[in-house]
């Protein structure tokens, strides 16, 4: 079996499949992020007409939740701090704890953890991908975890889907191996 059959194989099962958690629960990760994606947009799951051909109109009560968790949750630049256990590094702590809040506020990194906090909120969860200097929220709609019972994505491996053009492809030939082939391969 060649590596793309087997990568389509797992994202046909991640998105047809559903696992089954306790004895007659069944769950879907996939059917979870479809429902989600459509209260975002303001869509019911059968439409936005009723049986007889009259709008629904939508009670939005998840932007205001969201809101207040992330009010709830307030995790800013003034909480990540840096401690030793040693005995004579109190006054380094002191001064790498002031460089710290500096580096995070002149890098934009508050705002990063503040992108963080609302997306967890609005999703429910949130996967960040480590880059080479620094991190990437992962699309969750894109984001398929093969095995649906792990604990962490440790225990999973995972398949992030990107859609994108030959030339975008061409672009990435010093960082991905085998870019002709993918070319060839996808057409």
């Amino acid at each position: 079996m060649s590596l793309f059959s087997k990568i389509e194989n797992e994202i046909r099962e991640f998105v047809e499949g559903q696992t089954e958690i306790h004895d007659g629960f069944n769950f879907s990760q996939h059917k979870l992020i479809k429902r989600i994606v459509l209260y975002m947009n303001q869509v019911y799951p059968k439409g936005k007409l009723d049986s007889q051909g009259n709008y629904k109109y939508w009670f939005d009560i998840i932007s205001p939740r969201i809101d207040s968790e992330i009010k709830n949750v307030d995790f800013d630049v003034k909480d990540i701090r840096v401690y030793s256990t040693g005995e004579n590094d109190d006054a380094r702590v002191h001064i790498a704890n002031a460089y710290l809040k500096d580096w995070l506020k002149q890098t934009g990194q508050s705002e990063d953890l503040n992108e963080i906090v609302e997306e967890g909120s609005g999703w429910g969860n949130v996967v960040l991908k480590r880059l080479k200097k620094d991190y990437e929220i992962c699309d969750l709609r894109n984001f398929y975890v093969v095995n649906q019972t792990a604990f962490s994505l440790k225990d999973s491996p995972v398949i992030e889907r990107h859609i994108m053009t030959q030339s975008q492809l061409r672009e990435k030939k010093g960082i991905w191996k085998n870019i002709d082939e993918a070319i060839k391969g996808c057409g």
